[in-house]
């Protein structure tokens, strides 16, 4: 949800809402520091402004963004549908808010459900129309008493009688908290007030609004819906199904107007209505019988700690974990009708088997009592027969236990863990669809949604026209591409274009030092017979001679792998080595693979990468058995770019070749910054990683890359010096010691309520690199600065009419949308610049946030868009600028350069974690308000961050491999 509004002295006419966007030279006041201790901070009122929020919605007050300078004139003007629907009419009265208090204020969010819901809490309501956030807020249009005190019986609502173990009488408190004025809402859209407090309460209300009918009908997922029952999904394996809903969001837009973004949601589940029997057998895939003993811990030798041993935990003990939360019911021959409604809980799934797992039963005439065992008790009790007595038991919360195969999973149990390879590859063909069977879906859902009959529509006056937003859009011109030899190919709208026939811009030096080794343990594929290597090899120096590459080495060594793949990367490293004459030193290694595994692939990379610091690239063994011209073409571009050349270029239409083309008119760079976290339920850090471009076209990068806490978003200022001072005095001595004059900050994955951050700690601490340098306090007064967010965290697609669509109505690279579903005031837009192979393209969402150059918007988005066409490792555009690309690949690669780490259960002590946390919180804190946490608190932090989860093994520099992009 986007609220950005104005900054002072912007040109789009939008309402000044706070101090102008700084504005002239790179320049600023030394930063306030933020005091440590922390008594007292809440108090503060940086605390008050870090919790301006409204129930835990992602709405949120906005910092003042730079304005929107104009609309571009470049490109033809196109038509394009979105995905957005236009609200044609919304509330304009004053509702009253109520805090609600159910219980002692900790209840599960279930048991909330099901007091709102009781006929008791109706009746105390009285009137319809009453909105709930689910947690703590409602929302009504009927003026009820200060304050009400009552009780639910929840047991007599399901028409039960009392004598149950816990009392299900539920106090319940509703306070009168304030008044919402919907009014000021449309004076924002007109642009005659700022955002503040009352604008965003109308707009949270609103989208409560929005959600509460299909919150009652349908499985909500935050601001997604599916149908209960998941009838339109897939299995994937593991015990996983893939299903499809629907999603919608509130947004308030260009052009004065509310807007909701409607799109396909897929997200997975438990497979519903399976026993966990069968989820357990599609984890495991091991028999039953052997589970207990699979589950049992062993010992295995420390390699963080030679000599010793630790305690493991089974492979199948971890997976069984995942099953802990599902909720299921008990389902057995001759079961009694009190039992079958009831709903458990997964706490753990345990060792110990029916047959020899006993209890104490107690006869409830004699009161005597005897041990039995748990198969025994369904036998006798019941008559139901195990069919599998020797497996594992589920506890539930309540400490009961019962057998797998009686236990059947529910609808709608969301599977919260980031999904294998096969898992990943299943579910895009699930997901994956064209653009006329996804806006049909998209059709679907409204319908299931149904707001012409939303009962809470009607009662507010609410209505939102069902046919998708069409937009005026912009196709913007193509550029060429620039070979050697003032070579060009024009690739049109159809996003891609030939190599073949052409010779690279820049080769290395001639390849004189490599080998080859072949690894046949990366999987079940097939092995690759030496003649096929070595013919490959011969094709493969053909062809690189043609593409301009020079090989002075027509013979390089080819040697057999073997399962230690760190001893592999050292045989090959050691047997290269021995025909260079000092300083030379083996230029780069290559392996054949028989399959991708994601494992032995990152310890071949950390061997390469930071044992000898050699560039490394690895080729599947099935592609070197076909030895296809155009996969060696593919090969040859990331090897070209390794040994520090590069393929192509873009040229500006108009523009001709063997002119030394640049978009750039003074001495600028890129930076390109990324943070990737790890999947859902890993405790593996978080990794930040730089790019920075190298020469004065943007086409080559280096990259840096470093841990950076745990689930950290922003990059730490200890990270951002250790990673780009080296980066930029390398910059300033290929050229000749000179400063650049523009640099353009371009970061990926921050969202709207990050932005902030980003300008008052990223942005600050770049400069403050800039100016430790020799110089650089002089020099940094004549730098521009620019920051771009990149996102593709979005649902916003494109739906173009003909002629301006491909084969498959997809739109053509160089689409670009700037009005109706971009934000009301501040500088965004929506650009596709990439050719969609399979499915609906994604458009990445660009929002620029700082620009102390004043760049025009032309200039700018044709920048962006054209160097979409220089990226090393593909001849077709992509969809995000190379510099956020090759970040995140640097942040992929980071994982393989993790140190050996075997924490406890809890990681760093309990006291070191909680003073971690706070200094975070002051960091913050500090951040909102532009100031920062004085030294030592900053080293303390990350001290503290770094115990948690250490510094990368550092990439070994002796043959300049920090320079080249040995990350693609």
């Amino acid at each position: 949800m986007s609220t950005g509004r104005a900054a002072g002295g912007g040109s789009s006419g939008g309402p000044p809402s706070g101090p102008p966007t700084p504005k002239g030279s790179g320049s600023e006041p030394k930063t306030e520091e933020y005091p440590i201790p922390y008594e007292g901070r809440e108090t503060d009122p940086a605390i008050r402004l870090r919790n301006m929020r409204l129930t835990g919605e992602e709405y949120e007050l906005p910092f003042d963004q730079l304005t929107r300078p104009g609309f571009v004139t470049i490109g033809k003007p196109i038509q394009v549908d979105v995905n957005a629907f236009k609200v044609l009419s919304w509330p304009s009265i004053t509702v009253h808010q109520y805090d609600v208090l159910i219980g002692n204020g900790a209840e599960k969010r279930g048991l909330i459900e099901a007091v709102w819901k009781s006929e008791e809490f109706k009746k105390q309501r009285g009137g319809p129309g009453w909105i709930f956030d689910g947690n703590r807020l409602a929302w009504s249009t009927h003026k009820q008493p200060a304050q009400r005190t009552f009780s639910v019986d929840l047991d007599k609502e399901k028409g039960k009688g009392p004598g149950g173990r816990t009392s299900n009488i539920h106090r319940v408190q509703v306070r009168f908290s304030k008044t919402v004025d919907l009014h000021p809402l449309q004076a924002y859209l007109n642009g005659q007030v700022a955002m503040d407090n009352t604008v965003l309460e109308a707009i949270t209300f609103i989208d409560h609004v929005l959600r509460a009918y299909p919150s009652e009908k349908l499985l909500s997922i935050k601001r997604s819906f599916f149908d209960r029952e998941l009838k339109e999904r897939r299995e994937l394996n593991g015990g996983v199904v893939a299903a499809k809903g629907v999603y919608q969001s509130l947004r308030v837009a260009q052009g004065g107007q509310l807007i909701v973004n409607a799109d396909v949601a897929n997200s997975c589940f438990w497979a519903p209505h399976r026993t966990l029997l069968w989820v357990a057998r599609q984890m495991l895939l091991q028999p039953p019988e052997t589970w207990c003993s699979l589950l049992e811990t062993y010992e295995k030798p420390s390699k963080v700690n030679p000599g010793t041993m630790r305690l493991v935990e089974s492979t199948a003990a971890k997976q069984l974990k995942r099953l802990k939360k599902i909720r299921f019911k008990v389902v057995y021959d001759n079961m009694p009708e009190s039992l079958k409604n009831k709903t458990y809980v997964v706490d753990e799934v345990i060792s110990g088997c029916a047959n020899d797992t006993f209890f104490e039963q107690k006869n409830p005439e004699t009161g005597a009592t005897r041990r039995i065992n748990i198969a025994d008790y369904f036998l006798k009790q019941y008559n139901a027969t195990l069919k599998h007595s020797w497996i594992p038991l589920i506890k539930t919360k309540r400490g009961a236990l019962y057998p797998m195969e009686y236990c059947v999973a529910l609808e709608g149990e969301r599977y919260p863990f980031k999904v294998s390879e096969t898992q990943t590859a299943e579910m895009i063909k699930f997901a994956v669809t064209k653009p006329d069977v996804r806006q049909t879906s998209i059709y679907n859902g409204l319908k299931a949604i149904n707001w012409g009959a939303d009962p809470y529509f009607n009662h507010y006056k609410m209505k939102i026209n069902d046919k998708m937003i069409t937009t005026n859009a912009r196709l913007l011109q193509p550029p060429e591409v620039e070979f050697a030899k003032g070579k060009t190919e024009k690739p049109g709208t159809q996003g891609r274009w030939r190599i073949d026939g052409k010779q690279f811009i820049q080769t290395p030096e001639a390849l004189k030092h490599w080998g080859v080794m072949v690894l046949d343990n990366f999987g079940r594929g097939s092995k690759c017979p030496f003649p096929a290597v070595q013919q490959f090899i011969v094709n493969f120096i053909g062809e690189y001679q043609k593409y301009g590459g020079t090989v002075a080495n027509r013979q390089p060594v080819i040697l057999q792998g073997q399962p230690d793949v760190a001893k592999c990367v050292e045989t090959l490293w050691e047997t290269v080595a021995k025909n260079c004459k000092p300083p030379e030193r083996p230029q780069i290694l290559f392996f054949i693979v028989n399959a991708k595994s994601t494992d032995p692939y990152n310890r071949l990379k950390k061997s390469a990468d930071c044992r000898y610091g050699v560039v490394s690239q690895v080729m599947q063994a099935a592609h070197v058995q076909k030895n296809q011209s155009q996969y060696i073409g593919n090969v040859l571009m990331k090897v070209n770019a390794k040994l520090g050349g590069f393929s192509f270029r873009a040229l500006s239409a108009g523009q001709k070749p063997n002119t030394g083309f640049t978009h750039f008119k003074v001495p600028t760079m890129i930076i390109g910054a990324d943070v990737s976290h790890p999947g859902p339920g890993s405790l593996g850090a978080s990794m930040a990683a730089v790019t920075v471009s190298m020469d004065k076209f943007g086409a080559r990068y280096a990259a840096a890359c470093q841990s950076n806490g745990s689930r950290v978003e922003m990059i730490s200022t200890w990270n951002m010096e250790d990673m780009l001072r080296p980066l930029f005095v390398e910059w300033c001595t290929k050229l000749g010691g000179m400063f650049p004059q523009h640099v353009i900050y371009m970061r990926d994955g921050v969202s709207e309520g990050q932005f902030q951050h980003v300008l008052h700690q990223e942005l600050r601490d770049l400069k403050a690199v800039w100016e430790s340098l020799p110089t650089g306090k002089q020099k940094i007064l004549n730098m521009k600065f620019t920051v771009i967010v990149a996102s593709k965290r979005h649902h916003i697609r494109f739906f173009p009419k003909p002629p301006n669509r491909d084969q498959n109505n997809n739109p053509y690279p160089g689409t670009l949308v700037e009005r109706d579903v971009t934000t009301p005031f501040s500088w965004d837009f929506y650009l596709c610049a990439h050719r969609a192979i399979q499915g609906t393209a994604r458009p990445v969402h660009y929002t620029v946030l700082h620009d102390e150059k004043k760049c025009p918007q032309d200039w700018l988005i044709k920048m962006i868009y054209e160097h979409s066409y220089q990226y090393v490792r593909s001849s077709t555009p992509v969809s995000v600028h190379p510099a956020i690309y090759y970040a995140h690949l640097a942040a992929r690669r980071a994982v393989a350069h993790e140190r050996q780490q075997e924490l406890g259960p809890g990681g760093p002590r309990t006291s070191e974690a909680r003073e971690r946390d706070d200094l975070i919180e002051a960091q913050q804190v500090a951040d909102q308000t532009g100031k920062r946490l004085t030294r030592n608190a900053r080293e303390r932090l990350r001290v503290l961050t770094e115990l948690e989860h250490p510094r990368l093994i550092p990439l070994h520099d002796g043959g300049g491999i920090k320079r080249a992009m040995w990350y693609v």
